[in-house]
C-alpha cells in the first residue's frame, strides 16, 4: 500500500506553517477533502465531523497483535523530526487497514481502508507536527470496559453504551485501532436491508427478531452481520451511560 494521501498534500503545503487537511468518502464514488490552518477556524458541521475522526495517541505496545500484521518503517524525517509509519493489516478479513505516521505517541497522520484498498478518509498535518500527545484518561470507558469483559468482540472491547433519546441503544466497540457502533431499535423500523458507505463508515442496517441493527464502523459488512448476530442476546445495560 503506498503513502498516497501523504504524497498528495505533503509537497503543495510545505511552505505553511501548519495546515490540516482532511479527505473524506462521503458515499460509493464521492470524495470530499478539506485544507484549513486551525481546527477551531473551520465551520461548526465540519469542526464535529473531523473531531470525530481524529485520534491524537497511538501506542504501538498496545495493539492487539492476535488480530493484526504491522510493518514498521522507523526513522523518517519530517520537518526535522523523526517519525515513524505503522502499516497495520488485519490477519483476518474482519477489519480495515491503517496506515499511522507517528512522531513518538502523536499520530500526526491517519489513512484508514476498507478490504479492497479503498481509502475511507484520511487527515494529517501538512506543515509544522503537534509536540506530543497523551493517552486520554477516560474513567468512564475503563470503567465500561471492565463492565463488559464478557462482551468483548474477536478483540473489541466495549467502551461506552448508552441510551439515545429516540429509545435506541449505543454500544460502542474499539480495539485500539478500529472501531464500530452497534445501534438498536425496539420495535423494528427498517423496511429492507441497507448496506451504505457514509462518511468514512461502512453503514449495515437489518431486522432481527423485531428490532432493527445499525452498525456503523471501520469493520466489513460481512463482520458487522456476525456482530449483529453475536449481541442480539446479550443483556447489556447502560451502567454508567446516560
Amino acid at each position: 500500500m503506498k503513502y498516497i494521501i501523504f504524497i498528495l498534500f505533503l509537497l503543495p503545503n510545505l511552505l505553511f506553517a501548519d495546515r490540516i487537511f482532511f479527505k473524506i468518502a462521503v458515499d460509493e464514488t464521492h470524495y470530499s477533502s478539506f485544507e484549513f490552518s486551525e481546527i477551531e477556524n473551520v465551520n461548526k458541521n465540519l469542526h464535529f465531523i473531523f473531531s470525530k475522526y481524529q485520534d491524537l495517541y497511538f501506542d504501538i505496545n498496545k495493539t492487539k497483535k492476535e488480530f493484526y500484521n504491522i510493518k514498521k518503517k522507523s526513522n523518517l524525517k519530517f520537518n526535522g523530526k523523526s517519525v515513524s509509519v505503522y502499516e497495520l493489516f488485519p490477519v483476518f478479513k474482519d477489519r480495515f487497514s491503517q496506515i499511522l505516521w507517528v512522531n513518538k505517541n502523536c499520530i500526526v497522520r491517519k489513512e484508514v481502508y476498507d478490504l479492497e484498498g479503498k481509502l475511507m478518509y484520511a487527515y494529517g498535518h501538512a506543515g509544522d507536527m503537534p509536540e506530543d500527545s497523551f493517552e486520554e484518561n477516560n474513567e468512564y470507558a475503563q470503567s465500561a470496559k471492565e463492565y463488559f469483559q464478557g462482551f468483548g468482540y474477536r478483540g473489541f472491547d466495549i467502551k461506552m453504551v448508552k441510551r439515545l433519546s429516540n429509545g435506541a441503544l449505543h454500544i460502542l466497540y474499539d480495539d485500539g485501532v478500529n472501531s464500530f457502533s452497534i445501534f438498536k431499535t425496539t420495535p423494528a423500523i427498517m423496511k429492507e436491508e441497507v448496506k451504505r458507505i457514509i462518511l468514512g463508515n461502512y453503514v449495515y442496517s437489518t431486522n432481527l427478531d423485531n428490532s432493527t441493527y445499525t452498525v456503523v464502523g471501520t469493520i466489513p459488512y460481512s463482520e458487522m452481520n456476525e456482530v449483529i448476530k453475536f449481541i442480539k442476546d446479550k443483556k447489556i445495560d447502560t451502567k454508567g451511560g446516560n
